[in-house]
């Protein structure tokens, strides 16, 4: 299956894309969600499945990169991989070295929230390559739960569930418009995700990017290197949503 988008996208485009996608990928869509029940539990980002994770340069904050913090960090699950792209991002360095030692899914997830300053912008503009490469280094790490991934071929993937309208499709298992791509109600960062994943994984992309690809990806993410440090005169920064 092609690349269904570039990672430099928003969730917001990849919600939009779904409606022209569905033909592209084959049904049934494959349905999950939560990393205790059901027979995908290692999609979820709660799932526990220890690696080590190098955060792309892309991603981060003028900040983070000068703070001179390893790039290179062991995580206990991809919820704690993608939390620590969203504090380097935004360089809150206190949120990062409390995320680095919070191994519990959840707990990481509400230190997330805290990140501070925040800039939905630049998350935005950063989300979609955080997720892949947080999804991809998880399984390609992981022979155990590879094959569950794998196996899917190139059907469709959604994480279905009302409780989440971005990383989820915003419909719950069995409800018959999970079948419908134009039906969904959410961005399904997560099924594009592993979908991109699986597509990395079948064609043996391990490399890493170059050094050039990575600089000017990073001058794409974070133009100018500033974003980040503006502050509007007439409100305070904003807390992180979800």
């Amino acid at each position: 299956m092609p690349p269904l988008l570039s990672h430099l996208c928003t969730a917001k485009e990849v919600m939009e894309g779904w409606k022209q996608w569905h033909d592209k990928g084959s049904l049934p869509a494959v349905e999950f969600y939560s990393h205790k029940r059901g027979g995908r539990s290692s999609y979820s980002n709660f799932y526990p499945a220890s690696f080590r994770f190098t955060i792309p340069a892309s991603v981060c904050s003028p900040d983070f990169l000068t703070s001179r913090r390893s790039m290179e960090v062991d995580v206990w699950n991809s919820e704690q991989a993608i939390m620590l792209c969203k504090a380097a991002s935004m360089g809150d360095l206190v949120a990062f070295d409390e995320m680095i030692i919070t191994s519990d899914p959840a707990a990481v997830k509400a230190l997330g929230r805290n990140v501070f300053p925040f800039e939905e912008v630049i998350w935005e503009r950063v989300v979609c390559t955080v997720a892949v490469e947080a999804i991809y280094q998880k399984f390609s790490q992981n022979k155990g739960i590879r094959g569950e991934l794998l196996e899917t071929g190139d059907r469709l993937i959604a994480e279905a569930t009302t409780n989440d309208r971005v990383w989820g499709i915003g419909l719950n298992v069995g409800d018959r418009r999970c079948q419908d791509p134009s039906q969904w109600k959410g961005s399904n960062l997560l099924g594009w995700a592993l979908m991109e994943a699986r597509g990395r994984l079948l064609q043996g992309r391990k490399k890493r990017p170059g050094k050039e690809d990575e600089q000017a990806r990073c001058c794409q993410l974070h133009p100018g290197g500033q974003l980040h440090l503006r502050r509007r005169s007439s409100a305070a920064p904003k807390r992180a949503k979800g």
